[in-house]
């Protein structure tokens, strides 16, 4: 492996003289199981090029835990690996969408909608391997087995991040800082301005991957780097610098590395990895036979001897469950009587059942061993797949306690990240990055709250067919003309009134009849004539009172008013709505 003229063995670098060494705060127990960590059989690549001694610039960092092994350690425990996935499912597993932040009134309008083209081309299509919800999954699981996670992000000439790519966290390592100031432009308002002069010390990152150095820069680094040597060269092409990498990590006080949150629970997590060898090798070999041969009288031949011995040396696991052997004994001849006669001797066959295991071993310590590293993430016991004798409310409950105080926050810190980072890149000034979380659908839940809010005058007959649509997995069309956005109320009253100008799905000519039947343009039937008052007639004819005068004298002249069908239709769509709702809450359960 050819060694790089800036990587240096046996030496310190400042930053580390800075941090009290770990070691020497540690007792006993934890650096055993640091140094077990750091030895597992997994050679480190950047083993000889740490920084040790009296440090320089660009000198390579050693993180606290190999990060080969942390990365090995979920997939040999069972309930590290589903904590794990419980975070990655909950905090990126649901999508993304793109919020509008803007000015009101302005979502529609030519640059924002402009503005939201341009982003959704990168978020859709980070690179040409894989979609952006995988990247941000492959991040959050780095970062919960190793502490931290980093991603790639080359620009174009305007400076604006043009793809995005997943670099896996054990092949990163980050190196000192410059021993010099770099003056840069960020995105910092200060004195009524958006962008801020500030001098930062950038430190690079270096991956080696089949025994080759390639360098990364710090995201925001405006120099020229060489990605060979780490070093700043103005005379590079663009093309050829080194990129830059957006890392996030969770925060350790003695290292710039990060390390995963369970770290404190290293005993629990390698000794119930233990717990469960020793279960495994228990039932492999089932070594106590079943029972015990006591001979008495006499002594077993040798065959017998060579017999048994077999059964207990190479005969294990489930083939020794129900093994079978024959003995076959002499007599004792030194227990022979005066007349010469040997005696016969006796077999006995003493069970040792009690003495076999009959459940697994440290039963009680992997439980315990399991909420210990679940409450290192502060995940209730649903989301692990311990849901015995669990309820909807209490799931509800579980759902929204872990909303709040795990999985929502982690959303946020990453959707920042991006609006900073991606977004930013692009000076975004109308949308910014959501990350979506999972819904609990209860339907008598949404039929109450679509009810409540149509009284306030908040549901719009596009809002309740879109909430149907989402919740009930229906495809109903929204409402094309412009009061399918308008209030119920207010479309009710103005249907009503026949004053829904310009729309030809609900208004159209409609006939009164003498009768008070109505009918349209083709004599087809609208609605029947009303009853008289005090019911129908004996002689079957409608007696002429006032109200019918006037309907037919309108009649005669003909108007134009709203279509009653359609009028109905609209005047009742929530109630129309709710049945549906209804239907469906008493079909289907809550799902999440």
């Amino acid at each position: 492996m050819d060694q790089q003229p800036n990587i240096r063995k046996r030496t310190r670098s400042t930053e580390e003289r800075r941090m009290p060494r770990a070691r020497d705060a540690e007792g006993g127990v934890e650096m055993r199981m640091k140094e077990f960590v750091n030895t597992q059989s997994l050679a480190d690549p950047f083993d000889g090029y740490y920084a040790t001694g009296v440090g320089h610039a660009n000198d390579v960092l050693q993180p606290p835990y190999n990060p080969y092994a942390l990365a090995r350690l979920p997939y040999e425990n069972s309930s590290l690996l589903g904590c794990i996935d419980a975070m990655v499912r909950n905090c990126h597993g649901h999508g993304w969408q793109l919020e509008y932040v803007g000015p009101d009134g302005q979502e529609k309008s030519t640059q924002a909608e402009a503005e939201k083209k341009t982003l959704e081309k990168l978020l859709k299509f980070p690179n040409d391997q894989y979609s952006l919800q995988e990247l941000t999954e492959r991040a959050r699981f780095d970062k919960e087995s190793m502490g931290f996670f980093c991603i790639e992000a080359p620009r174009d000439l305007k400076g604006r991040i043009t793809s995005l790519f997943h670099i896996p966290a054990q092949t990163m390592r980050l190196t000192t800082r410059d021993s010099y100031e770099t003056e840069v432009e960020v995105k910092l308002p200060r004195d009524g301005a958006d962008t801020t002069k500030i001098k930062k010390r950038f430190r690079r990152f270096v991956q080696i991957v089949n025994e080759k150095k390639v360098y990364f820069k710090e995201f925001g680094d405006p120099r020229k780097i060489n990605p060979a040597t780490g070093l700043e060269d103005k005379s590079l092409p663009i093309d050829q610098c080194a990129t830059e990498i957006i890392y996030s990590g969770i925060y350790y006080p003695t290292s710039p590395y990060g390390v995963p949150r369970w770290i404190n629970q290293l005993p629990s997590i390698m000794g119930s990895r233990q717990a469960e060898l020793t279960n495994y090798d228990f039932f492999k070999d089932n070594a106590i036979p079943a029972m015990a041969v006591l001979v008495a009288g006499g002594v077993l031949t040798q065959p017998s001897m060579d017999a048994i011995e077999e059964q207990l040396t190479s005969i294990k696991g489930r083939q020794a469950t129900h093994r079978l052997v024959i003995l076959e004994a002499r007599g004792d001849e030194d227990l022979a009587s005066q007349d010469g006669q040997v005696p016969i001797p006796r077999i006995d066959m003493k069970p040792l059942r009690d003495a076999q295991q009959k459940d697994a071993l440290f039963a009680e310590y992997e439980v315990a061993s399991e909420q210990k590293v679940r409450s290192s993430f502060r995940l209730p016991p649903l989301f692990v797949g311990r849901s015995q004798d669990i309820t909807f409310a209490s799931a509800q409950t579980s759902y929204e306690v872990a909303e709040g105080q795990v999985f929502g926050p982690e959303r946020r810190q990453f959707d920042s990240l991006m609006d900073l980072h991606v977004l930013g890149s692009y000076d975004a000034k109308y949308w910014a990055f959501r990350s979506q979380q999972a819904k609990i659908t209860d339907p008598t839940a949404v039929v109450d709250a679509l009810t409540t809010f149509n009284n306030l005058g908040a549901i719009t007959p596009n809002i309740a067919i879109a909430l149907a649509n989402e919740y009930f997995d229906l495809e109903l069309e929204k409402i094309k003309e412009d009061w399918g956005n308008w209030p119920f109320e207010i479309v009710k009253n103005l249907a009503s009134a026949g004053k829904l100008e310009g729309s030809q799905v609900i208004e159209r000519q409609v006939t009164v009849n003498p009768d008070g039947s109505k009918t349209d343009a083709d004599g087809n039937l609208i609605e029947a004539a009303p009853l008289p008052k005090g019911g129908l007639p004996t002689d079957g004819k409608t007696p002429a009172n006032d109200d019918n005068a006037k309907d037919t004298k309108d009649g005669k002249k003909g108007k134009k008013v709203a279509d009653e069908g359609t009028r109905v239709l609209v005047a009742e769509a929530l109630r129309d709505l709710r049945d549906i709702l209804k239907t469906n809450a008493d079909a289907q359960p809550a799902t999440a």
